[in-house]
C-alpha cells in the first residue's frame, strides 16, 4: 500500500520531502513490496500522506486520497508480481473467484472468508462475502482495499465493478457486457488472456503461498536477528564481568593505557629499589672493611660484622640482584624459568634468630668482643 502510495504521489510531481523527517522509516523501506508495517503502524504512515497530499488530491480529483490511489492501480504496477498474474486473468469472474488470495497481498495473516456467494442473472454477476477486518481501526485501508478492488477488471480492459464495504461485510457486483465510457489504454497494452481459469487458480494459489513462505522466512531471520544480539549482549556482560574480577585483574592481553602507564610506574619504582641495594652493598663493604685503624674503627666493624651476620646479608647480596631482574621481566611480560634454590632468605634469618634467643643482641654501644 505505501509503495503504491508513493509512487502515485511521484507520478503527480508532489514533494516527499517533507515524510523524511516525519517517518521513523526510510522511504526505500516504505517501497518494499515485501515487508511489512504493523497495522497501527501502517495507519499513522496513511494518515501522515493523507494529512500532506489529500486535501490538494481531493481538490482536483473529487476523490478521497486513497480512493484515487486505488482507482490508478492498474496503471502504476506497484503491486511486483501480482500486477503480472492479474493481467492474464481470463475474465472478471476469475479475479473475484477467491477474494482471500487477492486481500492477502495485502493484510497478514491472510483474511479469513466468510460466507462466500457468487450469483449472477441476465443484468450483472456479484460475489459477497464476509471478512474479519475493522473498517473503524483502519479505515484509510479499508478504503485502499474497497477502490482495488473496484479497479482489478481494468487489469483485463473491462470496466470497473461496484464494490460496498461496510464492516467487514463486501459485496462486488460487475457486468461484463458494460461498456467502458473511458478506454484504459490501447488495446495494445492489454494482454490477451491465454490461461485456463484453473491454470490461473493454481498460479494464484502458487503466488499466494510462495508470498506466505516469504514471509514466514522474514520472521524467522528476525527471530534469529533478535537471539544473535541476545547472545552477543551475554557474551560482552560476561567479558566485562570477567576483566572486573580480582582474579583476572589485570591480566588481560589487551592492556589499556591505564594498565600500561601502571606497568611503566612499577618498572621505575623496582629499578629505584636495585639502586638503593647497590649503594647499601657499599656501605656494608665499607663497614666491613674500615679505613681508619683506631680502636673506635674496631668496634664499628665489630658491631656491624654481627649485624650483617644476623641479616643474613651474604645471601641477600647474591639473590637480590636476581628478584630484581625477575620481577622487572615478569613486568615486561617475559617467561623466565623457575631457578632451585636450596634455601631461602626467610630460613636463613629464622635460624639466626633462634641462635640468638639466648644471648644479647649487639649493640653498637656493647663493649668490644674479646678475641682468644
Amino acid at each position: 500500500m505505501t509503495h503504491a502510495a508513493l509512487k502515485f504521489l511521484e507520478r503527480r510531481g508532489e514533494d516527499l520531502e517533507p515524510l523524511y523527517e516525519r517517518f521513523d522509516w526510510p522511504l526505500h523501506y516504505l517501497r518494499d513490496s515485501s515487508s511489512w508495517l504493523e497495522a497501527d503502524r501502517l495507519e499513522y504512515v496513511l494518515a501522515t500522506l493523507e494529512e500532506f497530499y489529500g486535501s490538494r488530491i481531493q481538490a482536483e480529483t473529487g476523490l478521497s486520497f486513497f480512493e484515487a490511489v486505488g482507482y490508478a492501480s492498474p496503471q502504476l504496477r506497484a503491486w511486483g508480481a501480482l500486477d503480472s498474474v492479474l493481467r492474464i486473468v481470463p475474465g472478471v469472474r476469475e479475479l473475484y473467484h477467491q477474494p482471500d488470495r487477492f486481500l492477502g497481498s495485502f493484510v497478514s495473516p491472510q483474511p479469513i472468508i466468510q460466507g462466500l456467494h457468487h450469483s449472477s442473472n441476465e443484468s450483472a454477476e456479484k460475489t459477497v462475502f464476509r471478512i474479519d477486518f475493522s473498517d473503524d481501526r483502519m479505515p484509510r485501508t479499508a478504503r485502499y482495499l474497497r477502490a482495488a478492488l473496484e479497479a482489478l477488471p481494468e487489469f483485463i480492459g473491462k470496466p470497473r465493478s461496484h464494490v460496498q464495504w461496510k464492516h467487514g461485510n463486501i459485496s462486488i457486483e460487475w457486468s461484463e457486457r458494460q461498456v467502458p465510457f473511458v478506454q484504459h489504454g490501447s488495446s495494445a497494452d492489454v494482454e490477451t488472456p491465454s490461461l485456463s481459469p484453473e491454470l490461473l487458480r493454481t498460479i494464484l494459489m502458487d503466488l499466494a503461498n510462495t508470498q506466505r513462505q516469504h514471509e514466514s522466512a522474514q520472521r524467522e531471520l528476525e527471530e534469529i536477528r533478535r537471539t544473535v544480539a541476545a547472545k552477543d549482549a551475554e557474551i560482552t556482560r560476561l567479558q566485562d564481568a570477567l576483566l572486573l574480577s580480582p582474579e583476572h585483574e589485570g591480566t588481560d592481553a589487551r592492556v589499556n593505557a591505564s594498565e600500561s602507564r601502571r606497568v611503566k610506574m612499577a618498572l621505575h619504582e623496582i629499578y629505584k629499589l636495585g639502586d638503593y641495594f647497590a649503594r647499601a652493598q657499599q656501605i656494608v663493604t665499607l663497614l666491613r672493611s674500615p679505613t681508619n685503624r683506631g680502636s673506635g674503627s674496631q668496634l664499628v666493624s665489630s658491631s656491624a660484622n654481627a649485624l650483617i651476620r644476623r641479616t643474613a646479608w651474604d645471601r641477600v647480596s647474591k639473590e637480590a640482584p636476581h628478584a630484581i631482574r625477575k620481577a622487572a621481566g615478569i613486568l615486561q611480560g617475559e617467561e623466565l624459568p623457575e631457578e632451585p634454590r636450596e634455601s631461602t632468605i626467610e630460613s636463613e634469618l629464622e635460624d639466626a634468630e633462634r641462635a640468638s634467643r639466648s644471648t644479647k643482641t649487639p649493640s653498637f654501644f656493647d663493649p668490644p668482643e674479646q678475641s682468644t
